[in-house]
């Protein structure tokens, strides 16, 4: 100014080159965002003019963003950092949010920090504020695993009968245990057996422990299973009453194995009337079954000559056998029988005093005389078309010969009667109550049979077999104790 100035050349200046630049025709360049300021100035009279220039920042919008992790699996409670990055990496603005598809399984922070809340699975987004832009990350919740601490069982102590169930409860503890899995065992099967709800069946006398197990942790709980037998009942006014004494046990007449005669003395005991009959046995196998002892079944039912037949699972006395003594029973099911009706088998001792007629005795050769015609079926006097075992012989009913002096038949022939002993040589010493051997490979039978010459129907007369096997010559009778 004014217009007609001579000398209107200028310069130009920038306050602040770093942020705004002015060239010789006054053009400015924006650099970086900031301020400066642009003064012209005359070369004549620096006369000066300016002009503020404020600078922006110039704006790189996000194309892109992404996730450190995609898919993630936590437990309740843990929790996990999510990074984002926001790309290009100059972006202007690299604000993000975060959310959760389901926040009662997952949660997110503002700082993408993911806590896992509950079992399942939720989706955590991150969100450019730039453009929107999105990257997902997976995330799986496991349920908190709750170790088992203990388990309980509700009975820890049971008595039950055979064929008897009882239920058992485990309780696992804590309460919010993850896995609350148990399995169930028996010590023994035979005895008590378990199944996978903890149901106790009891099957056969005896003692077995059921243990629960957890599958977290083998925890353990046990329960003491008693299981009693069955029991059958044997008529009373069958029980002989046999007072106890002192007598002379063996022969100085007889067999070797007879001798030497010595004192025994025997305490108070009832005894069987009558051999026990295949009817009685067979309502003892269907109460028990046809159990094994020693590699063989009680009765040797496949025999011929046994008198006890199955039909349709029922045990069955062949029909006019029903009062015949059980045969092709072995020591082991005579003793079995005599334990389920409360008793016992007779030990050598008490069979031979009851044989000689106790404290009534009148010292007969045979049990209830001296004429084994009277009181004993054996070879000569066994026929029997009804019963045909060998020859045309065979055993014949109980109770139809004359009775001892106790009222007891059947002690001389017919059939050889298991005792409890072992078989031995008899000792020379005063005995009170003897039981026998400790041991032997042999028991015990006496008062010989069906088979057999008169001669080994005399009460003092021996006899033994191996325990395991029977034979049709072979039975028993069965004692009770006395409290008299």
């Amino acid at each position: 100014m004014p217009d007609n100035a001579t000398n209107k050349a200028v310069t130009w200046s920038s306050s602040d080159a770093t942020i705004a630049t002015v060239d010789d025709k006054g053009l400015v360049t924006a650099i970086k965002k900031g301020t400066a300021t642009i003064t012209v100035t005359t070369v004549d009279g620096n006369k000066t003019a300016t002009c503020k220039v404020t600078v922006k920042a110039k704006v790189i919008h996000v194309t892109e963003v992404k996730l450190d992790k995609t898919d993630i699996t936590k437990t309740e409670g843990e929790t996990e950092q999510l990074t984002a990055t926001v790309l290009p990496d100059n972006a202007t603005n690299k604000a993000v949010t975060w959310s959760s598809s389901d926040t009662t399984i997952a949660t997110v922070d503002d700082k993408g920090l993911v806590t896992a809340e509950k079992e399942g699975a939720a989706i955590i987004t991150v969100t450019t504020t730039d453009g929107n832009k999105t990257a997902t990350c997976k995330v799986t919740v496991k349920a908190k695993v709750i170790h088992v601490t203990e388990v309980k069982l509700d009975k820890t102590d049971i008595t039950k009968t055979e064929g008897e169930t009882e239920q058992l409860t485990a309780t696992v503890l804590p309460d919010n245990a993850t896995n609350k899995a148990v399995t169930w065992k028996s010590s023994d099967k035979t005895i008590a057996t378990v199944d996978d709800k903890g149901l106790v069946t009891a099957v056969k006398e005896g003692t077995a422990t059921i243990t629960v197990t957890t599958t977290d942790g083998n925890k353990t709980a046990t329960c003491k299973v008693t299981v009693k037998a069955i029991n059958g009942t044997y008529p009373e006014d069958q029980k002989i009453f046999v007072k106890g004494g002192t007598f002379n046990m063996g022969s100085k007449d007889g067999d070797t194995s007879e001798k030497p005669i010595h004192s025994v003395t025997v305490s108070n005991f009832y005894i069987g009337k009558y051999e026990v009959t295949n009817a009685q046995f067979a309502e003892f196998l269907n109460a028990k079954g046809n159990q094994i002892e020693d590699g063989k079944t009680w009765l040797a039912l496949k025999n011929s000559d046994c008198q006890i037949y199955k039909d349709n699972g029922i045990f069955k006395a062949k029909e006019g056998k029903e009062n015949y003594p059980v045969i092709e029973v072995t020591w082991y099911g005579a003793r079995a029988y005599a334990k389920w009706v409360g008793g016992r088998l007779p030990t050598e001792a008490e069979w031979g005093y009851a044989a000689r007629g106790g404290n009534k005795s009148k010292d007969y050769k045979y049990s209830g005389s001296n004429n084994a015609d009277d009181v004993a079926w054996y070879w000569d006097n066994a026929d029997n078309s009804d019963n045909n075992m060998y020859d045309g012989k065979g055993t014949h009913p109980v109770g139809k010969k004359q009775a001892n002096e106790l009222g007891i038949y059947d002690m001389s022939g017919n059939v050889w009667e298991w005792c409890n002993d072992w078989y031995g040589s008899y000792s020379s010493d005063a005995q009170t109550n003897p039981q026998g051997p400790n041991t032997g490979s042999a028991r015990v039978f006496r008062g010989s049979s069906w088979f057999n010459h008169f001669y080994y129907c005399r009460v003092s007369e021996r006899g033994s077999g191996v325990p395991r096997y029977g034979s049709n010559e072979w039975g028993f009778r069965v004692v009770f104790d006395s409290t008299k």
